[in-house]
């Protein structure tokens, strides 16, 4: 089973400009058919959040470029391993025909 609660906002500063939010949790638990912890016979139980600023950045009139800043936090509480926390920046120049 897999869960996703986002929320995410938008605002147009200018024609060509939109401030662009997010925040995100996910929830991910598997049965006993899939891979299970060695130690602990648990299988996959991950949880994490997320949340992400940007801008949205018309170009033309059939480009955009578009940068994120996300930061995140996931754990799996049967796996000690399977954990992480950090942040990613995300710079795209999209093409629409």
């Amino acid at each position: 089973r897999t869960y996703y609660h986002q929320l995410e906002a938008y605002y147009k500063l200018t024609n060509k400009l939109v401030w662009t939010n997010y925040i995100g949790w996910e929830r991910i638990i598997a049965n006993y058919s899939t891979l299970v912890n060695p130690v602990t016979s648990r299988p996959k139980n991950q949880e994490g959040w997320g949340f992400a600023t940007g801008l949205d950045i018309e170009m033309s009139k059939g480009a955009g470029l578009y940068i994120r800043q996300r930061w995140m936090n996931y754990q799996d509480r049967s796996f000690s391993k399977d954990q992480y926390k950090g942040w990613e920046t995300t710079v795209e120049i999209k093409i629409f025909f």
